[in-house]
């Protein structure tokens, strides 16, 4: 052994004249010697890292034995090799970090994972009424025997020093690139195992069954979501898992019923009433209102066509209170055939009453009238 105390191979207790093989044995054996989860001093475990990171590179190690500097070389302005001039020349550098492609290693923990949202469609009816169910679950969480490790016993792994990852040296034409990737012998890990989880027997997961119990409010509106906490499958990238979301969407019914109003309150549809129905007045019984029950509706005389009538109280429940919104039924009058027909042979009897609000018939002559219009449809 050879140099001071700042000397690499002192660091790693080794002649100049080592093998690389020499020097990844030393490395190992201080590794685990300094490491600071085995209670070494975090600084000296530091040295070690940076001599074998040098001494273990044949063109750092060269340059080290040359100049005795632990700096990089670096290329000059034009980077011979390149067309610049000159021969070869190595430049150093790391691709990984340029381009984020290498040494990804492993994503750092977050919070909480993204949620994971599911539709649920509902009827108008169980929208009303409110509705529940039960959802069974299969998830899957980290072990927590081994807190998600897969291992009983596990070492600080030696190729990589805990690290996780190792840099290869790869030469591209003129230039040395230093390519960082997982640890090969850890799987990126930065530990070996020694012993196997009893409990996940090394998976590092477990599988769980849970239930869940969904219960949708009576007025719920459509677009409304339900949340169910941290109810998604571990993932090892984040803390806590996911959310799900359940939200809440309108299925497709018959009847021609459309909620109004803030927070769909209010019902609306649309009766249809025969000219007889529309000038009388009539009740109307409506069978497929949301609620289940037929709802019967007193018309007023004299209701035609654009009109909208409201009833009180019947429309859809306000979620988190004992009332309801507000009915409205909007007027359709359709005029049938026999009516026609017995206004048509009425006529002298309804002119007294009608004849005030018709047009006027106009003064003198106003040149010919056509006479031959006809109907083409009818109700």
């Amino acid at each position: 052994m050879s140099g001071g105390p700042g000397d690499l191979y002192a660091v790693l207790g080794v002649d100049r004249a080592a093998s690389a093989n020499d020097i990844r044995k030393a490395h190992q054996r201080l590794a685990r010697q300094h490491h600071p989860d085995k209670g070494g001093e975090e600084e000296m475990f530091k040295k070690v890292q940076r001599a074998y990171e040098i001494l273990s590179d044949d063109e750092k190690r060269r340059h080290y034995d040359r100049t005795g500097s632990t700096e990089e070389v670096q290329g000059p302005p034009g980077f011979p090799g390149f067309g610049g001039g000159g021969g070869p020349m190595p430049f150093a550098f790391d691709i990984g970090s340029l381009f984020g492609m290498f040494g990804q290693g492993k994503k750092p923990k977050g919070g909480q994972a993204p949620p994971r949202k599911e539709m649920l469609p509902l009827t108008l009816e169980q929208l009303y009424a409110g509705h529940s169910f039960t959802i069974h679950l299969d998830r899957s969480k980290g072990c927590g025997t081994c807190a998600g490790s897969g291992a009983a016993r596990k070492e600080s792994c030696g190729t990589c020093g805990g690290q996780g990852k190792t840099i290869n040296v790869v030469q591209m034409g003129g230039m040395m690139a230093h390519m960082q990737g997982p640890c090969g012998a850890c799987g990126g890990e930065g530990v070996k195992v020694l012993e196997v989880c009893g409990g996940c027997r090394g998976a590092k997961r477990l599988n769980e069954k849970r239930t869940l119990e969904v219960k949708v409010p009576a007025g719920s509106m459509e677009g409304e979501i339900l949340i169910f906490p941290e109810a998604c499958s571990e993932v090892p990238e984040y803390e806590k898992a996911g959310d799900l979301h359940f939200q809440i969407s309108r299925r497709a019914a018959g009847g021609g019923w459309t909620r109004t109003g803030a927070g769909g309150r209010h019902l609306e549809t649309e009766v249809v009433l025969c000219l007889g129905e529309a000038l009388l007045g009539v009740r109307v019984e409506l069978e497929d209102h949301p609620s289940g029950e037929t709802r019967g509706i007193q018309i007023p005389p004299g209701c035609f066509s654009g009109d909208t009538l409201c009833v009180s109280g019947h429309g859809m429940p306000i979620k988190g209170s004992s009332q309801n919104g507000d009915l409205y039924l909007k007027i359709k009058v359709v005029v049938k055939g026999s009516e026609r027909a017995t206004l048509a042979s009425v006529q002298d009897l309804l002119k007294p009453v009608f004849e005030g609000a018709c047009r006027p018939l106009p003064e003198g002559d106003e040149g010919e009238v056509i006479r031959d219009a006809y109907l083409v449809k009818t109700n």
